[in-house]
This record gives structure tokens, sequence and C-alpha cells, in this order.
């Protein structure tokens, strides 16, 4: 015997008086024809849920081609802070007027630390500089 298929269907509303919502139908409209508005509507609501729980994986195999925008794996920056640790640590080993001088000198250590960011550019700036720095 067949199981039973349970379906729910869902409903909402789009305001065409609002330009966003209008063009919205209008893409709508263009994956009806193609037979791929459920699959959209699943994809989309699988990925922002995953999103806005700080997930990436889902996003990065629906489009493989941002793991290089973004310029790091799926939520790893292990290496780009190693990284990070090294140019800080000879930046601050340089020797400085006040030591030449005779002057005692105590440096704080610092760390820096990585966050998220939308495109690969900021981080390959902040790279940029940071070695600028060092030479």
């Amino acid at each position: 015997m067949a199981a039973k298929r349970f379906r729910l269907k869902f409903m909402f509303w789009l305001d065409l008086t609002k330009d966003d919502e209008y063009e919205l139908a209008e893409q709508i409209d263009l994956l009806k024809q193609q037979r791929r508005f459920v699959e959209t509507i699943r994809d989309g609501i699988r990925l922002v849920v995953d999103l806005r729980a700080g997930r990436t994986e889902r996003l990065f195999a629906m489009f493989p081609w941002l793991i290089a925008e973004v310029g790091t794996e799926t939520g790893n920056n292990r290496e780009l802070q190693q990284e990070l640790d090294r140019l800080w640590s000879a930046i601050t080993s340089q020797p400085t007027g006040n030591l030449a001088s005779g002057a005692h000198h105590e440096e704080e250590e610092a760390k820096l630390e990585v966050k998220a960011v939308k495109n690969g550019s900021s981080g390959k700036n902040f790279l940029s500089s940071l070695m600028n720095l060092q030479q």
C-alpha cells in the first residue's frame, strides 16, 4: 500500500503599486514559464534561513563562484588570521627611533581579529596596507 501524500499550500500577496514587488511579480511569471518557481521558492527559503543562522555552506554550494569573490572558504578564516598575526609580529618587532637612541621602550602585544566581509576587496586592501607597512 502506498503512503498517502500530505501537502501544504502557502499563499502570499504582492502589492503591484510598489516597484520592487512589481519586478518580483515579473520574475515569478518567468520562473513559472520555465517551471522553476516552486524550486526557487524552496531554495530561497532554505538559503535565507541558513544565512540568518550564520551558515554559509548552502550559499557556497549553490553559487561556488562566490568563494573567489569573498576570498575565503566557507566560514574558514584561519589562514588569513595566521597571516595577519605573522604580519603584526613583523611590524611590532621592527626597531623604533626610541630604541636607537638608547631609550627603554615597552610594546604592548595586540591580536588582530578577522571578521567576515561582504566582498574580498576590503580584506585584500587591508593586507596590502599591512605589507606596505612591513617594507
